[in-house]
């Protein structure tokens, strides 16, 4: 019995795995979009929270958040109006909200044919909510919305993935890269802002500054809010943070596993 046409051919193709181009974009594309939900959050809760401080209060947070996110330094006086438009905005900032969106769709454009319609549409939906925005005063009365936009796109663009896109190799590589950002990211905030903590006497968690760990993950960290009254030492949420298996978002072993197997698959022969 002969085989059918071009049964050869697909077998080779099979057998020769993914181009490296096409791995590069979808983990990079991963990594992005990621980027680009991690910012959203922080710069939201730091919005929030500079509502209720003083200016020199305030100006202490805002240059946390620039360490958290890894973004430069700024020398002299901070300006949260430039800075918003420096993490939001700006396109010369590789890292700002807009440019992570607008790369990672680039990124999946290039390989269009690895990925599902939706997948597609929704990515680029969410590229052109962001771009018709405008970094104007006014804008900052409605930065919540701004902010929820960008998060629930990412989060509904990761279920279309989830639910339409094939789990193989190129599943592994967006799953692979995404981790990874996150891992990194939330390492760095958690270095970030429990530099200050160990030198806190007993190693005892202010209010107002355990409150604002709650608030920079209100959906994991609320499971940490649940627990029993009084003093928390200082390394009990970076510990929760770092070693809770059930956290959607943070490092712990869940994330980190993910990273494992994303590696192990995304490399194994084919």
């Amino acid at each position: 019995m002969r085989p059918p046409r071009n049964f050869y051919m697909q077998a080779f193709k099979r057998d020769a795995g993914m181009l490296s181009r096409v791995a590069d974009s979808l983990y990079w594309m991963g990594r992005y979009l990621e980027r680009a939900e991690h910012t959203a959050l922080l710069v939201n809760v730091e919005l929030q929270l500079w509502l209720d401080q003083s200016p020199e209060v305030g100006a202490g947070r805002w240059r946390f958040l620039l360490e958290a996110l890894r973004a430069p330094a700024v020398d002299g006086p901070v300006d949260p109006t430039q800075l918003l438009n420096t993490l939001v905005f700006s396109r010369s900032n590789g890292s700002s909200i807009v440019s992570c969106i607008a790369t990672a769709r680039e990124n999946l454009r290039h390989v269009r044919e690895q990925c599902s319609t939706r997948m597609w549409e929704q990515l680029n939906r969410l590229y052109l909510d962001v771009i018709e925005r405008r970094p104007e005063e006014e804008w900052i009365l409605k930065s919540h919305d701004f902010f929820l936009c960008v998060l629930e796109g990412a989060y509904l663009f990761h279920g279309i993935t989830d639910a339409t896109m094939s789990h193989g190799e190129g599943w592994q590589f967006i799953q692979l890269g995404r981790y990874i950002e996150r891992a990194s990211a939330t390492v760095t905030l958690l270095d970030v802002y429990t530099h200050e903590f160990w030198n806190q006497p007993h190693g005892v968690v202010e209010e107002n500054e355990y409150l604002e760990w709650i608030q920079h993950d209100p959906e994991g960290s609320a499971e940490f809010a649940k627990g029993d009254e009084g003093p928390r030492p200082a390394d009990s949420e970076p510990h929760h943070r770092l070693a809770h298996h059930g956290l959607p978002d943070g490092p712990g072993a869940g994330s980190l596993s993910r990273v494992k197997v994303g590696a192990v698959r995304a490399a194994e022969p084919r």
